[in-house]
């Protein structure tokens, strides 16, 4: 019998996928790296981003962006793309989303080093 891993289905919400901040452009980018991996450990990964057309998003990986934002809903935040407007936000503005015992990863340090849970 699979033993499930306590993170087995958890939601996760990454903030970004383009290839660099403030730029439509998804060639290249590394956020697919970080879905499939989260996916790799049959997480539920959900990703926005403004920034891209979600048609070319689907074409060439195979993704459904959200359109909107849930609050309380994902176990894990993953700030993946430094763009200007989530720079803007503060740290109780990006815990709105995630449940009450969610992490907070910062890939960009968008955010001071005490205010995220796991940095790269």
């Amino acid at each position: 019998m699979k033993q499930e891993n306590s993170f087995d289905e958890a939601k996760v919400l990454i903030l970004g996928f383009t290839f660099k901040s403030d730029c439509p452009d998804v060639r290249n980018t590394k956020t697919i790296d970080i879905v499939k991996e989260l996916q790799d450990f049959n997480m539920l990964v959900y990703v926005i981003d403004d920034w891209v057309n979600p048609e070319e998003v689907k074409h060439e990986y195979g993704i459904d962006l959200i359109a909107e934002l849930e609050k309380g809903k994902y176990d894990g935040v993953v700030l993946a793309v430094g763009h200007s407007e989530l720079n803007e936000l503060r740290v109780q503005q990006f815990a709105l989303f995630g449940k009450e015992n969610h992490v907070l990863y910062d890939v960009k340090h968008v955010l001071k080093p005490s205010e995220a849970d796991i940095r790269l």
